[in-house]
């Protein structure tokens, strides 16, 4: 495994980690007390999301810290470290703080972000750029899962905990 790839997975596994710290351990709970929009996932599917994310996260972080250096590809690399954080600090919102409003408003810079980074990868690494497309496919459908959430449960469990 080559440095880039070993320091790849330790900021994967940190934002793994962080991620799981955030939610707390009633995410399944906090997920049933919700009226959820149609075509929700059940939560194993939601799971198979959270992996593939960090496998794409991954994958594109070791192509960026293997290539050669340029401030496009740091900007890149900084840019999903950040998503990273982004999702963790959603989980923090959604699950701990449980406040879906604060969530949806996470989601919509996060979205921005991964667009950013969309187009930064296409600049710079279009295999990365190629890799990270599904889960920006897939963003678009999580980002309105979120805001049809937020709709559906106006005022319910936006307590903090």
């Amino acid at each position: 495994m080559t440095k880039a790839a070993l320091g790849a997975l330790a900021i994967c596994v940190a934002a793994a980690v962080l991620e799981g710290l955030f939610a707390g351990r009633e995410v399944k709970r906090r997920l049933a007390e919700l009226r959820q929009p149609p075509h929700s996932p059940p939560f194993g599917v939601w799971v198979a999301i959270g992996l593939a994310y960090y496998l794409i996260c991954f994958v594109v972080l070791t192509r960026l810290g293997d290539s050669a250096t340029s401030p496009l590809r740091w900007l890149a690399f900084a840019l999903v470290v950040a998503l990273l954080i982004g999702n963790a600090a959603w989980n923090l919102t959604f699950f701990r703080h449980k406040n879906i409003e604060a969530s949806a408003i996470v989601s919509l810079v996060y979205a921005a972000v991964a667009l950013s980074v969309a187009v930064l990868l296409a600049v710079v690494d279009s295999v990365s750029a190629l890799v990270f497309l599904p889960y920006l496919v897939y963003l678009a459908y999580g980002t309105w899962w979120v805001l049809a959430l937020r709709r559906l449960n106006r005022g319910v469990g936006s307590e903090v905990a």
